[in-house]
């Protein structure tokens, strides 16, 4: 029989406020702090904020916020109005385009 799953609660009002100042949150002290691993907290917070948090690996690592695009530029990106290729498409080169005889 399975052990049953520990139910870890995180204050994630907190969790945003500290994020939104800019600090960096440590992942490892979170656990500690809710006796439970890395792992689980790190699965919690994914849940909870998605793309918008990223996990950081290394010394000066940690849980930060993402910096995502501006609205404005979320909403451009689907419309190609002006959208200008930066190379001419085969068939304006008659070099690329048709079949080759590789002998």
């Amino acid at each position: 029989m399975p052990r049953p799953r520990k139910k870890v609660t995180l204050d994630f009002t907190a969790i945003t406020e500290a994020l939104d100042r800019g600090e960096v949150l440590k992942l490892k002290e979170l656990a500690k702090a809710h006796r439970t691993c890395a792992p689980v907290i790190k699965r919690l917070l994914e849940e909870h904020y998605g793309d918008s948090v990223s996990f950081i690996y290394g010394r000066n690592g940690g849980i930060r916020r993402t910096h995502s695009a501006p609205e404005w530029l979320k909403a451009k990106q689907g419309s190609w109005i002006g959208y200008t290729p930066i190379h001419p498409p085969a068939s304006a080169n008659p070099h690329l385009s048709g079949s080759y005889n590789i002998v």
